[in-house]
């Protein structure tokens, strides 16, 4: 009875940890690179432009560069992703072919890493002064740029 006891609060020997979500944190350079954590199932890493413009939000032409694990899919243990720069262990899926579109001064991106078995975070950048910067909404819902440098 004991040992049913134990089964039930503490679980069966072997079970997986929590899940923690995903997230994915980004460097200053230009082409920006992310790095990722969690331990949910990824199944692309996507960077969108969600600059305002006349294309619905869910549109797929938001899509600048999409790639897809081919192995494994614990964000973790992805190797450090460079914008543009298809890593070991993915694939392309957007563009299907050749580079994607360069990143613009200015203009807003967002990286997702759609995620089974954890929370998912996404990450929003700018490039300013040749620098990647991680953009956040306040609770006043203004965005704001974190760590703007100074000019050059």
């Amino acid at each position: 009875m004991l040992a049913a006891a134990a089964f039930i609060v503490f679980g069966a020997p072997g079970c997986h940890e929590s899940q923690r979500e995903t997230r994915v944190e980004i460097d200053r350079k230009n082409p920006p690179t992310f790095t990722f954590s969690g331990n949910g199932q990824v199944s692309a890493v996507v960077v969108t432009d969600v600059s305002a413009n006349d294309l619905s939000g869910f549109d797929l032409k938001r899509i600048m560069w999409e790639i897809v694990p081919t192995g494994q899919t614990n964000p973790s243990r992805f190797p450090k992703i460079t914008y543009g720069m298809v890593p070991a262990g993915f694939v392309q899926r957007t563009p299907a072919s050749g580079a994607p579109r360069p990143l613009e001064e200015e203009k807003p991106y967002r990286v997702t890493a759609p995620t089974a078995g954890a929370e998912s975070r996404k990450l929003i950048f700018l490039i300013r002064h040749g620098q990647a910067l991680h953009v956040t909404m306040a609770d006043d819902m203004e965005w704001y740029v974190e760590d703007t440098p100074a000019p050059k």
